[in-house]
């Protein structure tokens, strides 16, 4: 099997980090890079490494796109970010299963974003499932035969990509949902136990891959435009008391919104914009309990789940 590793870059930044921790531990496997960035210029003499620039940054989920169509010979992609680093050799599982994700996360930690992938399915005319959660692909890193990518490009996925890091963001669940929905691929092995924020937060160790540097931003709105509070939602001015542990306000402010329907559709009516005549830490709550009000739209058997533990203090979210 023709195996390769494919960085998705942004420019050389980390880049030579990358290359060299490939080098030290699969030093015979060759690398495929894919750069987004336009203005760059990046010249590689290696004959086993092979570089080509995107014709747009269609971020990760694009460049694996491009990637599986320009190296069309390459049977499975190894997928790394250039701001990610070996550790050590990878595990035996990587090379021979058809697809190991390195990191995931529930679906209801991408909630927000979950429209776009509604939005996208409906026109290849399929009906995302309410209340049926699924996994995320992390950066979209992982291990994966090409065939299965060949696949969705046949079946017209390839015409999905972000141009917008919210966008981006929502690609992580889109593929894990054509993994798991679209082809039905079960897989035993996942690389890492955790979701990758975990690991960047030093709440558990990175042990194979270790994630080094940031990569293209946050997740930023191009357009945040600013609205007053509706007069009639003003009681919410009195749920929130200064003189309370931010938890406990966003614990009173949570079970206020869950119960009043009309006020958390204003909420995902309105996003991402912000409130604007309210205070800085009211906002952020609100913020928080509207990211919440997408999963109990879409996944509301696991948005119960979390809203419990959230109100008995068991999850903190600010």
């Amino acid at each position: 099997m023709q195996i390769g590793f494919l960085i998705i870059t942004y420019g050389n930044k980390y880049l030579d980090e990358c290359i060299s921790s490939i080098r030290k531990f699969h030093n015979n496997i060759p690398i495929y890079i894919v750069d987004n960035m336009k203005e760059n210029n990046i010249n590689i003499v290696d004959n086993n490494i092979f570089y080509s620039k995107n014709i747009n940054n269609n971020y990760e989920l694009g460049s694996i796109w491009f990637a599986a169509k320009k190296w069309d010979t390459v049977e499975k992609f190894i997928i790394l970010h250039n701001s990610m680093i070996l550790l050590q050799k990878l595990p035996e599982f990587i090379f021979k299963d058809d697809f190991v994700p390195f990191w995931q996360a529930n679906v209801i930690d991408y909630s927000p974003v979950v429209p776009i992938i509604e939005k996208w399915l409906l026109e290849q005319n399929i009906v995302m499932k309410r209340n049926k959660s699924w996994k995320s692909i992390c950066g979209c890193c992982c291990s994966i035969n090409t065939a299965i990518l060949k696949e969705l490009i046949k079946l017209n996925y390839d015409k999905f990509f972000a141009t917008t890091k919210h966008q981006a963001v929502a690609t992580e669940i889109f593929l894990g949902y054509l993994i798991d929905n679209v082809l039905n691929i079960t897989y035993k092995n996942v690389l890492y136990k955790y979701p990758i924020s975990t690991y960047i937060h030093n709440k558990q160790k990175f042990i194979y891959i270790k994630k080094i540097g940031g990569g293209q931003g946050n997740c930023r709105f191009n357009t945040i435009i600013n609205y007053n509070l509706d007069n009639k939602y003003n009681n919410i001015l009195s749920i929130y008391n200064n003189n309370l542990h931010i938890n406990d306000n966003y614990i009173n402010l949570l079970k206020y919104v869950n119960d009043n329907e009309e006020f958390g559709n204003y909420l995902l009516i309105n996003y991402p914009n912000h409130i604007n005549n309210i205070n800085m830490n009211l906002k952020n709550i609100l913020g928080s309990i509207t990211h919440r009000m997408f999963s109990k739209k879409y996944f509301k058997d696991d948005y119960l789940i979390e809203y419990n533990e959230i109100i008995n203090k068991k999850k903190i979210i600010l």
